[in-house]
């Protein structure tokens, strides 16, 4: 905005302004502008080598990009990579050359050559969930690992919303505890979401309650990240893991349970509790009332019954391993 322009606002109006720009600062997430920084910079050392502009680009030097890069990148790698530069195009206001037909083709021709199906990773079902437990030590590493898997499993939980929840953000009850999701992948606007996580007889092992309150009892933690870096002498560390710490936890558990750890994943997890959901026959919007999935959620989500329906659905979905075992 002209100086000029600036000095003859009201001030009250110039701090709205201000106000604006933190909001418009926060329409992506953290990790989204992130990627999109890092991204930037190799696009930009790219066009350096070429003595060609990075800002505006002309699509010629993005269909370069492509070719020089496709070979070694899987598709969604590079769509990422256009995501990034028609960010910082849209954001200068300046003509966006990923929208140009050229690149476009190039990305097509990409998809045809060098695309490849997306490899799932297996999901975390109840007897490998079972199977994952069984090896965590008696230690305070185990305690830890162990309300990870439970918490992690029963909630439906992707990896960053594991190591995102703070201790103000799980309140214990007699028959359950409810954990209030304060922002994920699907809810960037910080709406919040909660679940209702039923207690499960502690002899059977399985119960998430008794163990996120075992965890945090012998952790002594009372406020701050549930989840927490513990180190070689057993110090536990004021922040929180990091995402490919809990990927790293679920792959050496299912190394030690006798698995393939390269089949198994952050969000295998999260997989886990819906594959079991519906083999128990649950009903599709049921599970999504555990899920938060945002694809044809149905108003009823927010229905009186949520917490009875995720009670149940849970609560099966654990209950099934005390009828396997």
């Amino acid at each position: 905005m002209p100086d000029q322009l600036i000095q003859t606002l009201h001030p009250q109006m110039l701090a709205l302004l201000e106000d604006a720009h933190d909001l418009a600062q926060d329409a992506h997430a953290e990790n989204t502008i992130r990627t999109y920084v890092s991204l930037w910079k190799h696009f930009c050392g790219f066009c350096n080598i070429l003595g060609a502009p990075a800002l505006p680009a002309h699509p010629a030097t993005v269909v370069a990009y492509l070719a020089h890069i496709a070979r070694n990148r899987k598709i969604n790698t590079l769509e990422t990579k256009l995501a990034a530069i028609r960010h910082y195009h849209l954001k200068a206001r300046v003509q966006d050359p990923t929208s140009d037909s050229a690149v476009k083709d190039v990305l097509d021709g990409a998809r045809r050559k060098f695309g490849e199906a997306p490899t799932r990773k297996a999901a975390v079902e109840l007897d490998v969930l079972a199977d994952l437990l069984a090896v965590q030590p008696d230690s305070l590493r185990g305690a830890r690992n162990r309300a990870i898997l439970l918490v992690g499993y029963a909630c439906d939980l992707r990896r960053s919303e594991i190591v995102a929840l703070e201790t103000h953000n799980v309140k214990f009850f007699s028959d359950r505890m409810v954990v209030t999701l304060s922002r994920s992948k699907t809810d960037q606007t910080r709406e919040g979401f909660e679940l209702n996580v039923p207690r499960i007889r502690e002899d059977l092992g399985i119960c998430p309650v008794h163990a996120l309150a075992t965890w945090l009892t012998i952790a002594k933690i009372k406020s701050g990240a549930l989840f927490r870096k513990i180190d070689r002498w057993e110090h536990i560390a004021e922040s929180a893991l990091t995402d490919q710490v809990v990927a790293d936890i679920i792959k050496d558990a299912a190394a030690a349970a006798g698995y393939d750890p390269k089949e198994f994943s952050g969000h295998s997890l999260r997989r886990g509790l819906i594959t079991q959901a519906a083999r128990n026959r649950e009903q599709t919007g049921d599970i999504r009332k555990v899920s938060r999935h945002k694809t044809e959620v149905m108003v009823d989500v927010y229905r009186a019954d949520a917490e009875e329906t995720q009670m149940r659905v849970i609560g099966n979905a654990l209950r099934t391993i005390s009828r396997k075992g």
